[in-house]
C-alpha cells in the first residue's frame, strides 16, 4: 500500500502504522496515487485487532474514494 501513498504523506503513514501496532485507531483523508498515476483522495478508518491474549494480531479498515 505504501507505493500508492502520495510521497509527501509516506512518513505520516508509517507513523500511523506504528500507532496501529500500539493499539491506536486511525481516521484521516489523504491522497493516493493510482497505478495509472491519477491522484485521488480517500477517507480511511482503520483499527487494530488483538488476539485472545490482547496482543496485536492484524488491523482492519475501510477506505472510500472521496474524490
Amino acid at each position: 500500500m505504501l507505493n500508492y501513498i502520495h510521497p509527501l504523506d509516506r512518513d505520516h503513514y508509517i507513523d500511523v502504522v506504528d500507532g496501529l501496532l500500539s493499539g491506536k485507531n486511525f481516521m484521516k483523508n489523504f491522497p493516493i496515487i493510482r497505478p495509472d498515476d491519477e491522484m485521488q483522495w480517500i477517507d480511511t478508518k482503520t483499527f487494530p485487532i488483538n488476539n485472545q491474549q490482547g496482543e496485536f494480531y492484524r488491523f482492519a479498515g475501510i477506505a472510500e474514494n472521496i474524490t
